[in-house]
């Protein structure tokens, strides 16, 4: 059921729809078929970062640390990715490729740097550098209307990035050339130092020949421990000798000691200076090793795979306008925003719609439904206008509501009125007479809008009519038909009549109004009274509350609820009888959503 109501929204409103949607179509369509292709030429590389450390440095003891250079994978990206795009690399392609606009004006470094959508469809012609998910691809692209040029302009920027990655590497490797040389030095001059402390300490500490200085003291040791031996057990422990030779014992115990530490010392000493030394010689190879990588200009450097945009095959290369991509955006996106602007155009509109909404605004019954026509069509009625079946239907309502209510006669004085101006009553009252006078009730269709007389001036202009019986009424004159204008059979007109505005109160507040109703109702089967609408005059409400019953007639789309409630509530106020409500002009299934 809700799905429904939507629908019948969707459809009500499908002008507006259809406008949102073509307002997103029609320009599409204008750039897919009148603007000037742009082409995509894409060169993918891959620059692979190279660690300087691992090359160089990979005999150099972890206790020296780690000598840094710039080439780290991120680092490298970024440098390539920035200075592709900065000016001075986009002053170098224009001047290169002569790049110019169409009046001959060369590009600004700005300009082909920017390749947004927008760019593109003024100047034709930008660069782009992207980045693969974090890797060593880079995508190097070049656009241009013209397709050779695109390429062009992506084999330079492969050009400009090969010398960029090669001036990179050259930077790089003579960085640690630098640090190697003067790690070299400086190792070198450590060195020296620890020879020279070496020579020092050996001369200062009598340490040369502590080999042959420590064998002699032990031979003396033993000796001495053996001569000792032999004086013991000839001489008593005071004897000078035994003194002498333990005196002896305890000073070459005492060098031996000393000779020990001594060589500790150079011995450790030593093994230092041999350290420095492998040191030395590993970085006279890593030297050597950098030298000749800086000579040779070693780049890691490939083309994965080149731009090209083959001439039979242009169409998959252009990267505006994409035509299929950009209609089915463009019908998505106007589909959306058309949606979007029919259901708020909805919600903001407290007009009345569709019967469905007058019954429930209202409580009254909604006798017939009148669809949109053409002026042309609308006057004079004829049997053939579709108005006639809704009428149809809105009679037979009447008369089933008449017998409903014990009244087997069905009303003979109808009211018809609206709450606003040119709402359909004049309408309604003209094909309502036709349609009763065709079923043989002799009819009389009454035009007592005295504000804006349509009827009369259609069928009976500058004639008399029932201002003129009024005045004859009170007057005591004799009234004959002769008032009234034939206009087919069974059916009848009463004009308003010659009136001025001086007199339309006279004759709106004329105490004769009740004898001429009853004078229609002695001629007439059916009377039908055409009045003013409610929100301009007083004078539909007494004519509605002296009649049978009143048919108001609503405008579909154009007056808010509160004015439609207002005027129901007024014409009960005034004891009027509310047959029910005509909407007219409404777009949608007219007599189907009334049965339901």
């Amino acid at each position: 059921m809700e799905l429904r109501i939507y629908w019948e929204i969707l459809c009500r409103r499908r002008w507006l729809f259809a406008l949102i949607l073509s307002g997103s179509v029609i320009p599409t369509l204008i750039l897919c078929f009148f603007v000037t292709p742009v082409y995509k030429a894409t060169t993918k590389v891959l620059v692979q970062s190279q660690d300087v450390n691992i090359s160089l440095t990979t005999t150099v003891p972890s206790s020296l640390g780690r000598l840094e250079s710039s080439l780290s994978s991120n680092t490298l990206a970024k440098s390539i990715k920035v200075m592709l795009e900065n000016k001075e690399t986009a002053i170098r392609l224009i001047d290169d490729l002569q790049l110019q606009k169409q009046k001959g004006i060369p590009f600004l470094a700005t300009e082909i740097l920017n390749s947004g959508l927008i760019n593109l469809l003024m100047n034709k012609t930008a660069i782009r550098v992207k980045r693969l998910e974090e890797s060593d691809i880079f995508e190097l692209s070049g656009f241009s209307s013209d397709p050779a040029l695109a390429v062009q302009i992506s084999e330079k920027l492969t050009f400009y990035s090969l010398k960029l990655r090669e001036n990179l590497t050259r930077e790089a490797t003579g960085k640690v050339v630098d640090l190697l040389t003067k790690e070299t030095r400086r190792l070198k001059r450590i060195i020296g130092d620890s020879e020279e402390i070496i020579k020092n300490y050996q001369v200062h500490n009598m340490a040369i020949n502590l080999d042959e200085k420590a064998t002699s003291y032990t031979s003396q040791l033993s000796e001495s421990e053996l001569s000792i031996a032999k004086l013991a057990a000839e001489k008593r422990e005071d004897h000078p000798d035994i003194r002498a030779l333990l005196e002896q014992i305890t000073f070459i115990k005492r060098e031996l000691k000393d000779i020990t530490k001594k060589q500790n010392k150079l011995s450790k000493l030593q093994r230092m200076n041999t350290a420095l030394t492998a040191v030395y010689t590993s970085l006279l190879a890593d030297l050597e090793k950098a030298k000749i990588l800086k000579a040779m200009s070693i780049i890691n450097f490939m083309v994965i795979e080149k731009a090209q945009i083959p001439d039979t095959n242009k169409k998959y290369y252009r990267y505006f306008p994409k035509k299929k991509k950009m209609l089915a955006l463009a019908l998505i996106i106007g589909s959306f925003l058309g949606v979007i602007a029919v259901y708020f155009t909805e919600y903001i509109d407290d007009t009345i719609k569709s019967p469905r909404e007058l019954k429930a605004w209202t409580g009254q019954k909604v006798l017939a439904t009148i669809p949109m026509l053409k002026d042309t069509e609308m006057f004079p009625p004829t049997e053939v206008l579709p108005i006639l079946e809704a009428l149809s239907d809105l009679w037979l309502s009447i008369k089933i509501a008449a017998t409903t209510q014990e009244n087997t006669k069905y009303p003979r004085i109808l009211t018809v009125t609206s709450y606003g101006e040119k709402e359909g009553k004049s309408l309604v009252s003209a094909n309502l007479g036709l349609l009763l006078s065709k079923n043989g009730h002799k009819t009389l269709i009454v035009d007592f809008n005295l504000r804006g007389p349509f009827l009369s001036k259609l069928y009976a202009p500058d004639e008399k009519g029932l201002t003129d019986f009024i005045a004859a009424v009170a007057e005591n004159k004799k009234v004959d038909l002769q008032l009234f204008t034939l206009l087919s059979n069974n059916l009848y007109f009463l004009p308003t009549g010659s009136i001025s505005r001086a007199d339309m109160v006279k004759i709106a507040n004329s105490p004769q109004l009740p004898a001429f109703i009853e004078k229609a109702k002695n001629e007439f089967d059916v009377v039908i009274i055409d009045t003013a609408s409610l929100n301009k005059s007083r004078v539909p409400f007494f004519m509605a509350k002296e009649s049978d019953a009143t048919i108001m007639v609503v405008e579909a789309g154009r007056y808010q609820i509160e004015n439609i409630r207002w005027a129901i509530d007024e014409l009960k106020e005034n004891n009027a009888v509310i047959a029910g409500i005509v909407l007219n002009k409404f777009v949608g299934k007219s007599n189907a959503e009334i049965a339901q």
